[in-house]
């Protein structure tokens, strides 16, 4: 499903202009369309894909091509010029992803980073936190849609902040932790 989702999306029209306009180019994984990523007003977002166990769609993966993706990337921001991160997978990344993140963020300081993952099945839909890293845990067949966007402070030193709006009218988020 992810590779019939997402292998094949394209942006079809310009982003509103309110948020710059224009369609930022989408890089994809040859052989592996399913991972894909683009760059948009300084935010990078990764398209990952981790099926059940270590078998990619048509063959075995020699190395984790969602890391390999990941790592080229980051690497090839030299200036570190990125403000924040956001991720989708269906499962969570996997440690070699964290360490391509930790490369990044031990070269041009941590950033924070949105994680939108579906596996763990919860019975609500919470954020985790790991110093600069959230994990936004959706469940597909029980959520409704979520509007995720990232709001950046203008001011002299301020970040890229995550704003999460729940649309499911029973209030799934209603036991999730709150942060300080």
């Amino acid at each position: 499903m992810w590779r019939s989702k997402f292998g094949t999306f394209s942006f079809t029209s310009d982003f509103p202009e309110i948020t710059g306009g224009g369609r930022p180019l989408l890089k994809r994984v040859a052989g592996n369309e399913e991972i894909f990523g683009f760059e948009y007003k300084s935010i990078a977002f990764f398209g990952l894909d981790y099926p059940a166990g270590d078998t990619y769609i048509t063959k075995k993966a020699p190395q984790d091509l969602n890391q390999k993706f990941v790592k080229e990337t980051l690497d090839s921001d030299r200036s570190c010029e990125l403000k924040s991160i956001v991720l989708f997978s269906h499962v969570a990344p996997r440690s070699p992803v964290d360490d391509s993140l930790d490369d990044y963020f031990n070269r041009c300081g941590v950033l924070p980073t949105l994680t939108v993952l579906g596996n763990a099945h919860p019975s609500t839909y919470c954020l985790t936190k790991k110093d600069e890293r959230f994990s936004l845990t959706v469940e597909a067949f029980q959520s409704g849609p979520l509007m995720v966007s990232v709001v950046r402070d203008l001011k002299e030193g301020g970040g890229d902040y995550f704003h999460v709006a729940d649309s499911y009218l029973k209030n799934s988020s209603s036991d999730c932790p709150k942060f300080a």
